[in-house]
């Protein structure tokens, strides 16, 4: 069933205002207000949830468009506008109603790490049941509204594929199958159960579970779930993975009697291929088509591709993520290092790790796990957050000499862009004297770091650098700072 505008205010208690045929019209895209998305099809809705007041001059608001808001402002003669008290509960309230109108299927995937991943590898064997172009994923905004505006937008696909970022979301979602994700470095810091216990009290009785065999519940949690599937290494689950290995640029191991090789690097992808599998289970799928169709993964789908140039080995990991996906890239580099069999380096480059608010706690871990898991042998940080880091990685054990610091302030001044060109520059130059060959290198960084910048230098610096390919790389997880 499709929504007009005058029944989308009815429907989230709002006051429509506009051209009285606007209320005939039919609802269509709807996007944040803030995102930089734009159309200017007639019944498209922006929301804005950051309480702009969008006005008649406003360039993200067109005759052909309205907006769902909590302040009234001028607005184009032919556009509308519906005012609400809470633009968030009133986006909730439609989401949840489009899900209600929606047939088919949805994967909700939710945990303290792994989810991107696991998504993205549930997405590919899902071309096994289900027409590519009737699969959905989530929308690129920001995470906290993925899932509202994911379902605010869905039509007549067969399957949706989210990520959830809290148990309200995930009851919002109403999965079919609703999928946990792990990893071995949360243990001891209770978020696994307590992500577990809120997952599962969201869940309908209609809903399929898919859950790490590591996780065990507590005594009192409770779940309606029909139908549960376990992944992990521990004999009793569903799907039981041994003889787990990484080489090559291959993630390999082996289920039952069948044996996967997966072109991806890094162990840590192992959990979401088995949490992928259970899901293609679910439905049914035969076990040597998932086989098959896991062997012809895209590395690039998951944004942290590993290749090799000039006898050097490159990884670039800008995506944002907590403690666990910054020790999972760690861990990363020292396999490829390993897989090297040479006498290289491990070198990584980190700029920008966390926001201000987690900047002490993040930049302490990282330090340290540049020394304890990664092994690195130089360590070079950037920008004016990189004194933390660093002492954080000498304290851990690293020598005086292996941490090199470029504090560079001059990309604050938006005025004098002349001096920030002059800083990356610097940062390039001092890049392309350390390298060498052999070297396995690690760019760290968020994407509010000026990483791509020095990339970019580099590539002047040194034409024998990949950083043409570096540059079309999806980003991955991130945090480096240097």
């Amino acid at each position: 069933m499709d929504l007009n505008v005058g029944q989308l205010a009815e429907l989230i208690g709002g006051e429509l205002r506009g051209p009285a045929d606007k209320a005939s019209l039919s609802v269509g895209t709807s996007i944040a207000l803030s995102h930089s998305q734009h159309t200017d099809a007639e019944g498209a809705v922006c929301w804005d949830l950051g309480g702009a007041c969008a006005s008649a001059t406003d360039h993200r608001v067109t005759s052909g468009r309205g907006v769902v808001t909590s302040c009234a402002a001028d607005f184009p003669e032919s556009g509308w506008q519906i005012i609400v008290a809470d633009v968030s509960a009133a986006l909730r309230t439609f989401a949840a109603w489009k899900r209600k109108q929606f047939a088919g299927e949805v994967v909700a995937i939710a945990g303290p790490i792994g989810k991107s991943t696991t998504r993205r590898m549930i997405a590919h064997l899902a071309e096994l049941k289900f027409p590519a172009a009737a699969i959905v994923t989530q929308a690129e905004v920001d995470p906290d509204r993925q899932v509202e505006f994911s379902l605010a937008n869905l039509g007549d696909e067969k399957l949706a594929i989210l990520e959830c970022w809290s148990s309200n979301q995930v009851q919002l979602c109403d999965p079919t199958i609703a999928v946990l994700t792990s990893h071995p470095t949360t243990a001891g810091f209770g978020r696994e159960t307590a992500v577990a216990d809120t997952t599962l009290a969201a869940l309908s009785a209609h809903a399929k579970l898919v859950l790490p065999g590591n996780l065990r519940l507590d005594d009192d949690a409770t779940c309606a779930a029909a139908q549960t599937f376990r992944y992990g290494r521990e004999a009793d689950c569903d799907i039981v993975l041994r003889n787990v290995t990484c080489g090559g640029g291959k993630l390999s191991f082996e289920i039952d009697e069948a044996c996967f090789s997966i072109p991806v690097w890094g162990r840590h992808h192992a959990p979401a291929a088995a949490a992928a599998i259970a899901v293609a289970r679910a439905w049914n799928v035969p076990f040597l088509e998932i086989v098959t169709k896991l062997g012809k993964f895209s590395s690039h789908a998951l944004g942290c591709p590993v290749f090799h140039h000039a006898n050097m080995t490159f990884i670039k990991d800008t995506r944002h993520g907590g403690r666990d996906s910054h020790r999972a890239a760690l861990e990363l580099l020292r396999e490829v290092s390993a897989s090297a069999n040479g006498t290289g380096r491990r070198v990584i480059v980190c700029d920008k790790l966390a926001d201000d608010k987690h900047r002490e706690t993040v930049s302490q871990a990282f330090g340290e796990q540049v020394v304890s898991v990664a092994g690195a042998d130089v360590f070079i940080v950037i920008g004016d957050h990189s004194r933390q880091v660093a002492l954080a990685a000498r304290e851990a054990g690293m020598s005086q000499s292996a941490v090199r610091e470029h504090i560079d302030n001059t990309n604050q001044q938006s005025h004098e862009s002349r001096k920030a060109d002059e800083g990356v520059r610097r940062i390039a130059q001092r890049l392309a004297g350390i390298l060498r060959s052999g070297d396995s290198v690690l760019f760290k960084a968020s994407p509010a770091g000026q990483l791509d910048d020095v990339i970019a230098a580099l590539q002047q610096e040194n034409n024998n650098l990949p950083l043409d390919s570096l540059e079309s790389l999806d980003v991955l997880p991130t945090v480096f700072q240097v």
